[in-house]
């Protein structure tokens, strides 16, 4: 299937986003760049999502991932998300800051 023109800049605007801030836009990031609502959003992802695009948790903000789309996340980043509670993470467990994370494949 043929993308259509707002399918393929609402992929391009994900792409875009996750190279920035390094983490995933939500729907509503998306329907700000766009200045269109989040039920038109939805409808976008439904489609790239369905076509093999993108891959989504349900029910889960910021979960849309681009298959094959790898994104480098700074060591900083990682070790911030932990929980304060949790056990230290060894080197080994993080991975070094210059490898991607795995690509998602469908």
């Amino acid at each position: 299937m043929t993308l259509s023109t707002r399918a393929n800049e609402v992929l391009k605007i994900i792409e875009d986003f996750w190279v920035e801030h390094q983490y995933p836009p939500s729907m509503g990031d998306i329907g700000k760049i766009l200045n269109k609502t989040i039920a038109t959003v939805k409808h976008h992802m439904r489609i790239l999502e369905r076509e093999g695009f993108i891959v989504t948790d349900p029910g889960q903000r910021r979960t849309v991932r681009i298959v094959g789309m790898r994104v480098e996340i700074p060591r900083r980043a990682v070790l911030l998300a932990q929980p304060p509670d949790s056990e230290q993470p060894t080197d080994q467990s993080l991975g070094s800051p210059s490898q991607p994370l795995p690509v998602v494949e469908q």
